[in-house]
């Protein structure tokens, strides 16, 4: 019905329409290179007998192929920070704990890395995480705490290195930012 309108994805699909479909950022490498490398595209298509290559003429997953235009097999080794939990901008003057969503975009279980962060600038003590970060599971880790003052702006950024003591084979998702 074309006078009905729906607030999200899960709204629409209870009507019927499009079950297999997800709602997710693909994370375009640019906006003119639209390879993408999104666990949650990866493997999770219907196949269909009509569609045999991507857009660069890769043979598609006659199985599980990809979702959107471009077959793609996720790196090894791939972590990031999803998320910022705390601190929430605008930050507010108190003592706040910091607090990340740690994301494991990669093909191999995530077992540690190393998750940096900063204020102003300013080096902070580093995070050294351990466990155990299937692919696409995420982690909430505490890096620690800061003190803010209302009369003051900050620039805080976070970043992941070193999974599994290894190269990063995709440095464009290590990295989360905020500015107040």
């Amino acid at each position: 019905d074309a006078s009905t309108s729906y607030t999200d994805l899960s709204s629409w699909q209870a009507t019927g329409n499009d079950s297999n479909s997800v709602n997710v950022e693909p994370k375009f490498f640019s906006s003119t290179d639209l390879h993408t490398q999104d666990l949650r595209l990866n493997g999770n298509a219907m196949p269909s007998m009509y569609v045999k290559n991507d857009m660069d003429y890769a043979v598609r997953d006659s199985v599980n192929p990809d979702i959107g235009a471009d077959e793609f097999s996720p790196p090894p080794l791939d972590a990031g920070i999803w998320a910022v939990i705390s601190p929430k901008m605008p930050f507010q003057s108190d003592t706040q704990s910091v607090r990340v969503v740690l994301y494991n975009y990669g093909s191999d279980t995530l077992n540690t890395v190393s998750i940096n962060w900063e204020m102003d600038g300013v080096a902070q003590t580093t995070n050294n995480w351990s466990g155990k970060l299937g692919t696409g599971d995420t982690a909430i880790v505490s890096l620690g705490t800061w003190v803010f003052s209302s009369d003051s702006s900050y620039d805080f950024k976070t970043w992941t290195s070193d999974p599994n003591n290894g190269t990063d084979s995709d440095a464009s998702n290590d990295t989360t930012e905020l500015f107040d």
